[in-house]
């Protein structure tokens, strides 16, 4: 047994180091057999404080929402970046502030980590409904982590999935929101938020019904005009009864946070 073998088995104890022992007996000579590679013990202790750590260690921030402390998991520099998510697009924050009430219902769609899924939470006190939409596999882990760690319990349902204008199976799972909303019997909304990078003209058509809900409030669409197709949302809102409240340029000049309420 080579030095760091031995003086590991000094210093844990009996009972753990013949399950470690065990487990790399098991692991390791399977590994062996397949790779003709064997593993020694430097090599073992490494790999098991790294899982040791990944499986016992959260990383995690504050969301930059002064009203509620909000906790968001950080396993990557994307998720870091949305510890600002609230300075980032102010007028989200407002949007939702000036209109999420308690006992209302909240779909976030293309909700990230849910840094405004978190905000709607806060904003009700707690009480409301929210259903948050994000199809990214290592987004929806943090969404996940997050809801865990806000304490945010049974009224807080996040969705692996991407929502389109028909249901597709590759290369993500989808539907149409009306189609899912239907399907799994979702209460309908009263505040609806779409950010999903690119179509959300698509969303929008396959959502007729939904935002058609005369319940339905306040919808938020991030519109970029570079898109030919997102240019005719204005359009689509017009005819299921919202106008244009508000307008709110983000980054570069086609692009636009937009606002529509109920005529």
């Amino acid at each position: 047994m080579s030095f760091i073998g031995e003086t590991a088995k000094k210093i844990i104890p009996a009972k753990q180091w013949n399950c470690l022992r065990d487990i790399k007996k098991w692991k390791f000579s399977k590994f062996a057999r397949r790779s003709g590679r064997k593993i020694g013990w430097p090599e073992f202790f490494w790999s098991g404080a790294k899982t040791f750590i990944k499986d016992n260690i959260v990383v995690c921030g504050r969301l930059d929402y002064s009203k509620k402390d909000i906790k968001m998991s950080v396993e990557n520099c994307a998720q870091l970046t949305r510890l600002n998510a609230c300075g980032k697009e102010p007028e989200t924050v407002r949007w939702i502030e000036e209109n999420m009430k308690p006992g209302e219902i909240f779909y976030d769609i293309g909700a990230h980590v849910g840094a405004y899924s978190f905000v709607a939470w806060a904003a009700a006190g707690g009480n409301c409904r929210i259903f948050a939409f994000e199809p990214d596999p290592v987004a929806f882990l943090a969404l996940n982590r997050n809801i865990v760690l806000n304490n945010c319990g049974e009224n807080f349902k996040a969705f692996p999935i991407g929502l389109s204008n028909r249901q597709k199976y590759s290369p993500l799972l989808g539907f149409s929101l009306d189609d899912f909303v239907e399907k799994f019997s979702l209460p309908l909304p009263n505040h609806v938020k779409i950010d999903v990078d690119g179509p959300e003209r698509e969303v929008a058509e396959g959502a007729r019904k939904v935002l058609s809900n005369p319940d339905l409030r306040t919808i938020l669409i991030e519109i970029d005009e570079n898109n030919s197709q997102n240019r005719q949302i204005p359009a689509i809102m017009e005819s299921l009864g919202f106008r244009l409240d508000s307008k709110h340029q983000r980054g570069r000049e086609t692009l636009a946070n937009c606002i529509f309420k109920k005529k």
